[in-house]
């Protein structure tokens, strides 16, 4: 029997339902988080407006009361950005990712030299840091910028949250994992597994160069754990195998999608090696931008311009004439989002 080969327009509503961007429904902030695989965090504000344009009724105080009960971590993770994921996830996806996230910083600072006895030194670092510590603290204790450098990246450290109404301030207080949350890391086998079927649950259909834009992992260990996995398998109308979990939302092409504004760096844009599910290649270009990733809209399910916040008003900056009716209601939206800002 052939395989099926879905469509850009069947990817693109498959991505969306997963995503929680066809309906928002009411979810606690840790499942939410789940559902799609984590939401980036390099802009403080971004997760909320990330769980804002999911959540049906969503209010910034319950992201933060998530964060300070320990129920949601803030953490580098997948492509060795900063993510806010479950407490739970993070205990399997730390020990899947931080082989190559030893290995990434290593070949990052490679002509400057290492620094000797990086095991010992992250032990006592993480001892220092079972409770919050900023990194000033850190690096003196350390003895300087390149021991820290190396243990930060070496060692498993969170974000802990602050009275901040956002949680984060710009210059962040880490606190040891261990310390902080009460469920140990899984093994590292395990965790490829379980990280690959959050992807695929969030994301898929997928092909595995996907999944290993997403994570940062390499395509090999992705392929051993697609191997545990009871998979199903399609085609992309460029021919690419599709894997996906069995069971897995496949919503009509028809089916309508409502307009939607999304933050900077949302892994909506960022997590397929072929992005045009949902951003043609050359709005991708103009979206993406080194290690920028602008705050997007969507229009029919595909991103149709990107916004920006001035003065707590959103302005829209389309790439193209908008069918009709998608202003008034992208107006709508911006308005909600300026009063969810405020």
């Amino acid at each position: 029997m052939s395989e099926r080969i879905l469509s850009r327009r069947e990817l693109n509503r498959a991505l969306l339902t997963r995503q929680l961007l066809l309906d928002r429904p009411r979810l606690p902030v840790a499942r939410a988080l789940e559902r799609v695989a984590g939401l980036q965090a390099q802009d403080a504000r971004a997760p909320y407006i990330g769980l804002w344009s999911r959540l049906d009724g969503f209010g910034r105080t319950e992201l933060t009361r998530a964060l300070r009960a320990r129920r949601i971590v803030k953490a580098t993770l997948m492509r060795g950005t900063l993510h806010l994921v479950s407490a739970r996830d993070y205990g399997f996806f730390l020990p899947a990712l931080l082989p190559t996230l030893r290995d990434f910083w290593r070949r990052y600072r490679s002509g400057l030299g290492q620094v000797s006895g990086v095991d010992e030194l992250a032990a006592r670092a993480l001892t220092f840091a079972a409770e919050p510590r900023s990194a000033t603290e850190l690096r003196a204790f350390l003895g300087g910028d390149d021991p820290w450098f190396f243990v930060r990246m070496h060692a498993p450290f969170l974000h802990a949250p602050t009275g901040d109404d956002w949680a984060f301030r710009r210059s962040p207080s880490l606190v040891a994992a261990e310390a902080w949350l009460e469920r140990p890391p899984d093994t590292e086998a395990g965790g490829v597994v379980h990280l690959l079927r959050r992807y695929l649950s969030a994301f898929g259909p997928a092909s595995l160069p996907d999944a290993a834009t997403w994570s940062g992992l390499p395509i090999s260990a992705l392929r051993t754990a697609a191997d545990l996995l009871p998979l199903k398998q399609f085609r992309s109308e460029s021919g690419y195998v599709l894997l996906d979990l069995r069971g897995a939302p496949l919503p009509p092409p028809e089916t309508p999608a409502p307009v939607r504004l999304l933050p900077p760096f949302d892994n909506l844009v960022l997590s397929h090696a072929d992005r045009t599910r949902v951003v043609s290649d050359e709005d991708r270009r103009t979206i993406i931008r080194g290690g920028i990733v602008d705050p997007i809209f969507l229009v029919d399910g595909f991103v149709a311009g990107r916004w920006r916040l001035e003065r707590g008003k959103i302005a829209l900056e389309p790439f193209r004439p908008l069918p009709a009716g998608a202003e008034d209601a992208l107006r709508e939206e911006a308005g909600r989002l300026e009063e969810f800002l405020a």
